[in-house]
């Protein structure tokens, strides 16, 4: 059984039954152990190829600060790119490459999505669009089956369903953190009852939280969480915050601590919130605000990964983040070029959690 609740801020999908009787699969929090990452390298016949030096760097700099804590599986696109690959990379134990076609760098969106039972890993295989349609797509939605047929996934099921990893978050304990816009803009015929329903049946979600904010116009995503707020532990949020009344986006950051402010877990407690600085605005050649977002870090074992972009307000959100993650690394990666085609660390990754043992 599953009850729609709202407030003037945000639709709140409260589900009643946890179907822990017939459905065990669990989607863990990023913080869980994990066995790996995935990387799709930027490669020269691509939009990439006004920055491919610059972007090749980034991703040296991503691979070489999660090798000492877990794998690395980098995605190449056949065996010249894997040489070419392999020439920029320290030898290691940890880092593995593997020739899969892909057609976009943003494995967050169309890679696995992963959950965990009391014995076996599972990985959801939900459909990828490429965002609406915005882009071109001709392999990405056949990338987990590749990964599946070397090997690299098991326990693989198709979903027919779209769903992009960095629309969702969760802390572990049955609460999802999604925008309204995201989803319910790939699948416009579904209702809120059948997605609290989906979100359920595929990851025991027991709460959704789901914002309702206008689009900010850096954002190709439609309202990806992962821009905007995280989880960075049962219990806490960390988000975006302006403190500039002239910034565009300051209405909307407003707005969103509202919502969150008014969003309380499984025990009908607030969560405590933590706000992360918001850079100066920074555009493109073109005009276009680029997503210099502190929010899309990525977690990795012992460690985060932690987006710079040359700006004021760098060391105020490293040191946000080492406050909220106190037992890890905090390792601060020039995500600069990463912005330049609307994404960053987390849009640029995709974490495997560890197998139960």
């Amino acid at each position: 059984m599953v009850s729609l609740t709202g407030n003037p801020w945000q639709y709140i999908i409260h589900s009643e039954n946890s179907m822990a009787t017939t459905m065990t699969k669990t989607l863990p929090p990023e913080w869980a152990a994990q066995e790996a990452v995935l990387l799709a390298w930027p490669q020269a016949d691509s939009d990439w190829s006004p920055w491919l030096q610059a972007i090749e760097t980034c991703y040296v700099a991503m691979a070489q600060a999660i090798a000492p804590h877990q794998r690395v599986i980098i995605l190449c696109q056949d065996g010249l790119h894997q040489q070419h690959i392999q020439s920029q990379l320290p030898s290691s134990d940890a880092i593995s490459l593997y020739p899969v076609p892909y057609s976009d760098t943003w494995i967050r969106d169309y890679g696995p999505i992963t959950v965990l039972d009391d014995k076996q890993i599972h990985h959801w295989d939900f459909q990828f669009n490429a965002w609406g349609n915005k882009y071109h797509n001709q392999h990405d939605n056949q990338v987990n089956a590749q990964l599946a047929q070397q090997g690299i996934l098991k326990n693989l099921s198709p979903v027919d369903f779209i769903l992009e990893g960095g629309a969702i978050e969760t802390n572990g304990q049955g609460d999802l953190l999604m925008t309204r816009s995201c989803t319910f803009e790939r699948n416009p015929n579904i209702q809120e009852r059948s997605f609290a329903e989906a979100m359920q049946t595929h990851f025991q979600i027991k709460k959704i939280h789901c914002l309702d904010l206008p689009l900010l116009d850096w954002d190709d995503t439609d309202g990806h969480i992962d821009t905007l707020a995280r989880f960075a532990g049962p219990n806490e949020i960390v988000y975006l915050r302006s403190e500039d009344a002239q910034d565009p986006y300051y209405s909307v950051l407003v707005d969103l601590e509202k919502q969150l402010q008014s969003l309380r877990n499984q025990q009908g407690k607030a969560f405590h919130l933590t706000p992360l600085p918001m850079t100066a605005a920074r555009h493109n050649k073109d005009g276009q605000r680029l997503p210099t977002s502190y929010a899309n870090f990525l977690i990795i074992n012992d460690a985060v990964l932690a987006p710079t972009y040359h700006d004021e307000a760098d060391e105020e959100a490293l040191n946000v983040l080492a406050q909220s993650f106190p037992k890890r690394t905090i390792i601060a990666i020039d995500a600069s070029v990463l912005v330049e085609q609307f994404g960053s660390i987390h849009c640029a990754t995709m974490q495997i959690p560890k197998e139960p043992i």
